[in-house]
């Protein structure tokens, strides 16, 4: 693992029918707070998502594919 271990910074790419929806790990977003790690995706009526790429703060690229919905992924580093 090259990143934060709290991954700040690291982009996610979720790919579905076309569409991509993108969301970024933040530290914070206010005076005194902690924003949450766990980065929730509405999906709408999809059954998959077609491909999840994950961008790390050091440069590593890591991607799933065909992903079933409805449930959590707890993903580190080099091992997707």
């Amino acid at each position: 693992m090259k990143s934060s271990r709290d991954a700040i910074g690291t982009r996610i790419e979720l790919e579905i029918n076309g569409k991509k929806r993108i969301k970024e790990i933040s530290g914070a977003s206010g005076y005194c707070s902690h924003s949450s790690l766990i980065q929730t995706f509405g999906l709408g009526s999809a059954n998959n998502v077609d491909r999840i790429t994950i961008k790390w703060i050091s440069g590593t690229v890591d991607e799933l594919n065909n992903i079933t919905v409805n449930q959590r992924l707890k993903l580190k580093e080099g091992q997707v």
